[in-house]
Order: structure tokens, then sequence, then C-alpha cells
């Protein structure tokens, strides 16, 4: 076969790459959610692969078995943008870690498959002399025993974790358990709101509300508010985090600031959030007036203004300003009142 050997792997580099792009682009346009183009990559490259390998001992010659190999090992490749990049999308901070952790209880069922593969072809040898034949793969009964083991291991999975799963979900709601969210950042919680296909986002409100509470037992923010930036220019993840962020230190601030934003236009806005839980919210959020550049003595205007009418201690009064927007300065004003660029 020579260096024909090498044009699987070969193949398995090259589809490696066009997976990533591909999920990269179906998530980074919003053709498909980030869920939906997991399992779009894993089931293609998986099915194919499956189908490859069952039509492997129809070929007689060794370009054919390249053929085979070179279509299985390059949708396994094509696969694995639907699943090896599920640690970032857990947890980001902690994606080595359960990298490690997820590759070495792979292991362990390699070392079983290998000892069930020997005893499946011990098995074969009984029966069938030649094992490179077409009819020693053909067996009707391992066929039906295997399709009746896995689908009873789903049902069976499916079931107690469905079950066990909304116990505590309740739980954690009424406060008998927690949930964890430490591994995750705020905008990473936002995205998972909308995730309808499992759970609604119940789990990201948890998490959420999680998040809020750790975070407030270390102490909360003492006269900071945010402007947020929702205009079109935003749009993907940046507006995600700037969303996120402007929410959480809105709920992190003191009285009376707490759950307040500014708005990111020509002529800005304090709104009050409204909203009985996160993905109101963020909704709210979103629906507020942008505009493509701020004035921030109008800003510091509206905040003396505020001020002024609540009548407002001087220990009171906003002393950090967070901007969280993607557009730059147009120009800045002296503090003699000449400008510069």
């Amino acid at each position: 076969m020579g260096s024909s050997k090498m044009v699987p792997y070969l193949n398995m580099f090259v589809f490696s790459n066009i997976g990533g792009v591909v999920a990269d682009r179906l998530i980074t346009k919003k053709i498909l959610s980030v869920t939906k183009t997991r399992k779009l990559l894993n089931t293609i490259g998986f099915i194919i692969a499956s189908f490859a390998l069952i039509a492997l001992p129809l070929f007689r010659t060794s370009d054919g078995a390249v053929f085979c190999s070179s279509i299985v090992l390059g949708f396994l490749a094509l696969g694995r943008a639907g699943f090896a990049i599920n640690p970032m999308d857990i947890a980001p901070r902690y994606a080595g870690i359960l990298m490690g952790v997820s590759n070495t209880v792979g292991t362990l069922a390699s070392i079983v498959g290998v000892g069930l593969t020997g005893q499946l072809l011990e098995a074969s040898k009984s029966t069938h002399s030649d094992l490179t034949s077409a009819e020693s793969w053909r067996e009707e009964s391992v066929s039906h025993l295997s399709d009746d083991f896995f689908f009873s291991l789903y049902i069976n999975f499916n079931k107690r974790y469905r079950l066990e799963f909304g116990a505590l979900e309740g739980k954690v709601e009424h406060g008998e358990a927690k949930i964890a969210a430490g591994a995750l950042f705020p905008h990473d919680i936002i995205k998972r709101l909308n995730d309808r296909e499992n759970d609604g986002g119940r789990v990201a409100e948890l998490q959420w509300k999680r998040m809020v509470d750790d975070l407030l037992e270390k102490g909360k923010l003492h006269n900071c508010i945010a402007i947020c930036d929702v205009s079109g220019s935003m749009s993907g993840e940046p507006m995600e985090v700037c969303v996120a962020l402007a929410l959480l230190l809105s709920e992190l601030s003191e009285h009376p600031w707490n759950g307040q934003v500014i708005t990111f236009s020509e002529n800005p806005k304090l709104y009050k959030i409204e909203g009985g839980n996160l993905r109101s919210k963020t909704q709210f959020i979103r629906r507020m007036e942008a505009g493509y550049n701020t004035d921030f003595q109008k800003v510091f205007d509206l905040l003396l203004q505020v001020e002024i009418v609540g009548n407002l201690d001087k220990d009171k009064m906003i002393e950090k300003v967070f901007v969280f927007s993607d557009m730059e300065f147009d120009n800045a004003r002296r503090p003699y009142g000449g400008c510069g660029g």
C-alpha cells in the first residue's frame, strides 16, 4: 500500500478543519443555534462514518479499503466539531480540566471495547472460517441484539435523566439545593436562555440567580452605573456581553442605582430595568433606545439632574460609569473648554 496509508489521516486533517469552519459560520451567521450546530455536525459525521465501516467488507482491493478508511476518518474528524468543543461551550474557564476528565473516562471505554471486540471475533470464528468475507459481518442475531441493547439503554437513561433533573430544578427553585454557575461568564448564561429544545432556559435562570447571590455575598457595588450600547453594530456575542454585564452591574449596585441603566444614544436616558425574570430583563435591555454615539456631558448632566431631583446625599452620587460598547471616541473636551481629537 505504501504511501497510500497516509491518505485517511490526510483526509482526517482536511475534514477536521472543514468542520471547524462550517460550525463557526453556522453559529456566527445565526443560521443555527450552538446546540443545533453541534448536533448536526456530530450526526452527519457519525452516520456517514458508520455506513463507510459497514461497506468496508464489500471491497476486496487495497484501494477500496483506503477509500473507505478515508471516508471513516474524514467524517469522524468532521464530527469532532460537534463534540470535541463541548468543554468550551459548557465551562470555558475549566475547559482543560473538563477535557482531561472526559478523555480519561473515554479511555476506559476504549479499554473495554478492545476486550469486547476480541470476544466478538472469537465467537465469529466458531461459525465462520473466513472473517474477511462480507457474510461474516451480516449476523442478524448480533444486529438485533445491538439495536435492542442501545435502544433500551437510551430509553432508561432518558427517563432517569429527566426525572432526576426535574427534581433537582424543583429543589433549586425552593432553595433546597444549589446549582453551579462559577465556571460560566455572565454572557454564557444569557445565551442559554434560548435553549428551548431542552429546558426552555430554566437552568439559565437558576445559574444567573446563583451567580448574583454569590457575588452579593462579597459585597455590593458602590455608586456605579452602566451605559449599554444595544445598537445594530453590537449584534452577536458583543450584544450578549453588553446586555449581561449591564444587567449584572445593575443588580449588584446599591440603592438608589440598583436595577438602572443608561442608554448609549445622542440623548441618553436613564431606564429602570423591567421584568420578573432573566429573560424579560434581557429583552427589556435589548429593546432600549439605541444610537451610534453618545454624549458623555449629557450623561453627567442627566445623573446630576437625577441626584438633584432625588435630593441624594453626596455619598450616594455616581462615582463610576461603565460603558459597554464597540464604538470609539469621536472627540473629548479638555478641562478648560478646549477640544481635542
